[in-house]
C-alpha cells in the first residue's frame, strides 16, 4: 500500500512541474507577444521599415524614402505633430503660470501655498507694521 502511495504522489508530482513548466512557457510565451506587438506598434509610428505610406500609421506618420528609386524606407512622424506636440507643453505652461500668478484660478490657493514654501524670501510674510502704544 505504502509503495503505492509513494508512485502515486511520484506521479503527480512529475505531472505537476510539468504543469508548471508549461505555465512559465505560456508566460514567457505571452511577454515575448506582448514585446512584439509594443515594438510593432511603435516602429509602425517611428523607425520601422516601409514599402508604402499605409504600412506605417494612418494620419501621424509616413513612409519616409531617400531618394524615389529606394524601395524600402522608415516610417517618420509627420511635421504637425510637433506642432501639436508643442502647442499642448505650452498650452501646459502657460495654465501652471496662470495658476501660479492669477487669483481668479481654482487652484491659486494651492499654488500659492507650495509657492510659500519654496520661495525663499517668504512672500507672504512680510513685516509687521510696529506696535503703538
Amino acid at each position: 500500500m505504502r509503495v503505492v502511495v509513494l508512485l502515486l504522489a511520484a506521479v503527480l508530482s512529475v505531472q505537476c512541474s510539468i504543469v508548471k513548466r508549461d505555465a512559465q512557457n505560456d508566460a514567457e510565451n505571452l511577454a515575448t507577444d506582448i514585446e512584439s506587438e509594443v515594438t510593432g506598434f511603435i516602429d509602425s509610428i517611428w523607425g520601422g521599415q516601409c514599402v508604402e505610406d499605409k504600412n506605417c500609421m494612418a494620419v501621424i506618420s509616413y513612409c519616409k524614402r531617400e531618394s524615389s528609386i529606394q524601395v524600402i524606407g522608415e516610417c517618420q512622424l509627420n511635421w504637425w505633430i510637433f506642432v501639436v506636440a508643442a502647442v499642448l507643453i505650452l498650452l501646459l505652461a502657460a495654465s501652471c503660470c496662470a495658476c501660479i500668478c492669477l487669483p481668479c484660478c481654482c487652484l491659486y490657493a494651492c499654488c500659492s501655498s507650495i509657492l510659500d514654501c519654496l520661495c525663499c524670501c517668504c512672500r507672504t510674510k512680510g513685516y509687521s507694521p510696529a506696535g503703538r502704544g
